[in-house]
């Protein structure tokens, strides 16, 4: 494919972009990074012109880091973590608490990252999954990983998940299971970066 890159000055604002064109014609992505000095805005974004639609995001709008801690999981249960209180950080340094729903809107993008260091234990194994809640309540799986136990350290594990929710109300949680035959502890942190999209 076709790298361009280019330059522009608007409204004060300096935009240094990058194109690239897959060999085939399936469209062109872009990124894009803005400066203004005189004000300190900085950031980037980017889009995805397919010809027919254009999906555009535009930099970080939140971010949060939270943190549950020791959390005690009855074997052979799966067990979603949106009741329970966890420990937060916003983009700006405010603490605070959440029940483990991160909430969102149906014209975001975000990227969600769970981890989980479970108890060293020997038998079974252990699954980190991130899933969509929806009225009722519902969960829906979004992404998952699975490990078989470590003997003698912690079972770690991480899962991500990158897209757009289906709905405004859609919320994000955690949900962890473990075989061992035994209740174990898990200490779940996880990060939140919502990004903001126009699709004209």
């Amino acid at each position: 494919g076709d790298i361009e890159t280019g330059g522009s000055m608007v409204g004060g604002i300096s935009f240094s972009n990058v194109s690239t064109t897959p060999s085939g014609g399936l469209g062109a992505t872009n990124v894009a990074l803005y400066m203004q000095l005189s004000s300190g805005l900085f950031g980037f974004g980017g889009y995805v012109d397919s010809g027919a639609s254009r999906t555009v995001f535009d930099g970080a709008r939140e971010r949060a880091t939270i943190s549950l801690g020791a959390l005690s999981v009855t074997t052979a249960t799966s067990t979603n973590t949106d009741g329970e209180i966890w420990s937060s950080s916003d983009d700006y340094g405010v603490n605070g608490t959440t029940t483990g729903e991160m909430a969102t809107s149906d014209d975001a993008i975000v990227c969600f990252t769970a981890t989980a260091d479970w108890a060293s234990n020997s038998t079974g194994y252990r699954r980190l999954s991130i899933m969509r809640k929806t009225a009722g309540p519902t969960y829906t799986e979004l992404n998952s990983v699975t490990s078989m136990a470590v003997n003698g350290d912690v079972t770690a594990q991480t899962v991500s998940f990158f897209g757009a929710l289906a709905a405004a109300t859609d919320e994000l949680t955690v949900q962890v299971y473990q075989d061992s035959t035994l209740s174990l502890s898990v200490d779940l942190s996880a990060s939140f970066v919502r990004y903001d999209t126009d699709e004209p």
